[in-house]
Parts: structure tokens; C-alpha cells; sequence
């Protein structure tokens, strides 16, 4: 069997899953590439960012509209701060686990 390097590239591009916000709806969340983590790290290292600042840049870029463009904007990370803590987390916890971060709950060690 011969290495396929496209097929491989293929099967890790970042995945897009649908999810239900109780009082929304269906949103559309995707994994982040390296790229788009690293960005993040890079802005909030420079700037002194807080774990909470994570999470909401995690947010701005992972909830998608169905071409796949973003939702979100960094003009929203003061709007998504004044929220319920409760169901922002609810949106962390899916843009955590989608890329990796935090396994989901139903998944054993």
C-alpha cells in the first residue's frame, strides 16, 4: 500500500459539527486548525490574556453560518463577555471539545 499524503490532509482537515443552544437553536461549530489555535495564543500572550479571553476567541472562530463563514467577530468578544456565564460556557465547552481540548463528557478516559 502506498502513502496517499492527499488523503491523509483530507482525513485531518478541520470538521465542522451541528449543535442545539437550548433557546436558539442549531449552530454549526468546527474544529480550528493550528493556525487559527495558534493565533489565538500568540494575541493573548502579547496582550496578557486570561483563560476566560481563550474561551471567548475559541467562540469568535469556531461557530460558522452555513457557508462557513464566521458568526462571530472580535467586535463581539464584549458582547459575549456580558452574557450568561452559563450559556457561554455551554458554547466554550463545545468550542473546547470540538478542537480537542477538553474531552467530552460522555467520552472515558
Amino acid at each position: 500500500m502506498s502513502f496517499d499524503k492527499n488523503a491523509l490532509f483530507a482525513a485531518i482537515k478541520p470538521k465542522t459539527k451541528a449543535v442545539e443552544i437550548d433557546g436558539f437553536g442549531s449552530i454549526t461549530a468546527k474544529q480550528l486548525s493550528v493556525t487559527e489555535v495558534s493565533g489565538i495564543r500568540t494575541k493573548l500572550k502579547q496582550a496578557n490574556g486570561t483563560d476566560d479571553a481563550f474561551g471567548l476567541s475559541l467562540v469568535v472562530l469556531s461557530f460558522v453560518d452555513d457557508e462557513g463563514m464566521q458568526v462571530f467577530t472580535e467586535g463581539d468578544l464584549d458582547a459575549l463577555a456580558a452574557s450568561s456565564n452559563a450559556e457561554v460556557e455551554k458554547l466554550v465547552t463545545v468550542a473546547l471539545e470540538l478542537s480537542g481540548f477538553k474531552k467530552p463528557a460522555d467520552q472515558k478516559n
